[in-house]
Parts: C-alpha cells; sequence; structure tokens
C-alpha cells in the first residue's frame, strides 16, 4: 500500500506528503541537471509528475527521456520518446520495434517510491544511467 493509501485511509495530512513528494522529484531532477539539459518538473495534481532530460545523442535523434512519477502506484519510470509521433515510429522501426505505444522504451525505476529514504534518489539516477547507456548504445547505429 502506498503512502498516499495509507494517508488518505488514516485521514491525515495529505498536501504535506506531496509536497514532500514533489520536493524529493525536484531533488532527483537536480540529480539529472548536473549531466543533462533538464526541463522543469511538471506537476499535474495527485495524477503524475515528470521532467524530461536529454544529451547530444538523443537530442541530434529527435528524442527525450522522461522520469515519471505515478502518484497513484507510486512508481518512477524512465521513458525514452520521439519529440513527436513521428520520430517515434520512425526510430522504433529503425530499432525493429512494434506497437503502438507512445514511447520507445519504458523501464521501471522504483516499484514503491518513498521520498522521505534519500539513498532512493540516488539508486534511481544510478539506474537511469544505466539504462541511459544501453539506451545509447542501442541507438549508435541508427540516423
Amino acid at each position: 500500500m502506498n503512502r498516499y493509501t495509507e494517508i488518505r485511509k488514516a485521514n491525515t495530512d495529505l498536501a504535506a506528503v506531496y509536497r514532500e513528494t514533489i520536493e524529493s522529484l525536484e531533488k532527483l531532477r537536480g540529480m539529472f541537471s548536473s549531466e543533462f539539459d533538464c526541463a522543469r518538473l511538471v506537476n499535474s495534481n495527485l495524477d503524475y509528475s515528470y521532467f524530461a532530460f536529454m544529451d547530444s545523442v538523443v537530442r541530434q535523434k529527435g528524442l527525450k527521456y522522461t522520469i515519471f512519477y505515478d502518484h497513484e502506484t507510486n512508481k518512477v519510470e524512465l521513458y525514452l520518446s520521439g519529440r513527436n509521433r513521428k520520430v517515434n515510429d520512425q526510430i522504433k522501426a529503425l530499432l525493429g520495434l512494434e506497437g503502438g505505444v507512445d514511447w520507445i522504451y519504458m523501464f521501471v525505476l522504483s516499484e514503491d517510491y518513498s521520498p522521505e529514504d534519500e539513498s532512493e534518489n540516488s539508486d534511481i539516477y544510478e539506474k537511469a544511467l544505466s539504462y541511459v547507456e544501453f539506451i545509447e548504445t542501442e541507438l549508435e547505429d541508427i540516423v
């Protein structure tokens, strides 16, 4: 059971937990901004929060990475997607990937995000970097 569900049932301060989560995601974004160009953190109430980031490899191919947090499932995920559906579909075809989803790759970085655990952001960051390395190796041989 995630913290939002626990808080709702306990009827405690949901706003405080939301702020804590957003502050933790901002810290995570700050970790990425030291190595990548990062967009601002986008919040959608209690639905989701995300930020995009990129380096020269994905930028040249019209791609971007996104760290996505789902407030309901409490998962943190990494996505690679095109700047639009046309680029997305072109890259998927070049990589031999199929499907009608709006992303090329998706990896779960945390199954149960704990914003109060400061070491979790470091773990998420390290996992994301390993997936970025994998993705960029896959992208080396395509236009």
